[in-house]
């Protein structure tokens, strides 16, 4: 199904749960008019009603701009930025296919859509973010994927998020409570350790992915390194302080035995 139908469901839920009359009928308007025909793996959109459905560009916002301590805003691209971003997607997907073929089955099974935006306004830059009321949407930061390469690490990145949304439910992968916060080894504000495991967890997926053979040349040492560099401040943070669910400690052991070997 497109993510589309997954936002509506997830405003849906939260609506009936609200007891918000309101918000369920403009949920069910919204309904009415949403391609339901299921789109290709991998489509590059714009964060726009255009290409996501009427009403939707809002909808998509809201979901990722979930935390109140610190904003996005996300902006959609112009015309001639999109046209880029579509070509760099296709050669940054055959990168992670040369990469890996795997790796690159798995992507293509989770990820439908890849929504491109850009920053605006006052709000901090983001990357890319991944979130499980847009189930089968990545939104991506086209500006800070400049080149195919970096965007093959970006759609890495937040498929691996996806993985872990995708095994856990949308659940917390730790027991751990939301309003503790910790050192990220991803980004400069602390982050509850849901958001450090899953960070320390996406830093392995990279590494494995730049130090797959086809990606020899296109990865340096120093950024391998890095990689090992940041795991180890998560992972540390992560044995020290975080109660893991039987679901994140199996994705995470995972991780931990694969990084032992790097």
């Amino acid at each position: 199904m497109p993510p589309a139908v997954f936002a509506l469901y997830s405003d849906l839920a939260h609506a009936i749960q609200n007891e918000d009359p309101d918000a369920v009928v403009s949920v069910l308007e919204s309904a009415e008019v949403i391609d339901l025909r299921p789109p290709g793996p991998v489509q590059a959109v714009n964060l726009t009603d255009s290409d996501l459905g009427a009403g939707m560009a809002e909808r998509f916002i809201r979901h990722i701009d979930d935390d109140p301590d610190v904003a996005i805003d996300a902006r959609p691209l112009a015309a001639d930025e999109l046209e880029a971003a579509t070509r760099r997607l296709a050669e940054a997907l055959d990168l992670v296919g040369a990469a890996d073929p795997a790796l690159d089955g798995e992507l293509r099974g989770l990820v439908r859509q890849v929504v491109f935006a850009k920053s605006g306004g006052e709000a901090p830059d983001f990357g890319g973010t991944t979130t499980f009321y847009l189930w089968g949407a990545n939104v991506i930061n086209a500006s800070n994927h400049p080149d195919a390469v970096t965007l093959a690490e970006g759609i890495v990145h937040e498929a691996a998020h996806a993985l872990l949304l995708g095994a856990s439910l949308g659940e917390p992968l730790v027991r751990n409570s939301g309003s503790e916060r910790y050192a990220s080894p991803l980004r400069p504000d602390e982050r509850p350790m849901d958001g450090i495991v899953h960070a320390t967890f996406v830093v392995a997926r990279l590494h494995y992915f730049a130090t797959r053979p086809a990606m020899a040349e296109l990865f340096p040492a120093a950024k391998v390194a890095e990689y090992i560099h940041q795991f180890r401040i998560g992972d540390a943070i992560v044995a020290e302080h975080a109660t893991l669910t039987p679901v994140g400690k199996a994705f995470y052991d995972a991780a931990r035995q694969y990084m032992s070997g790097a």
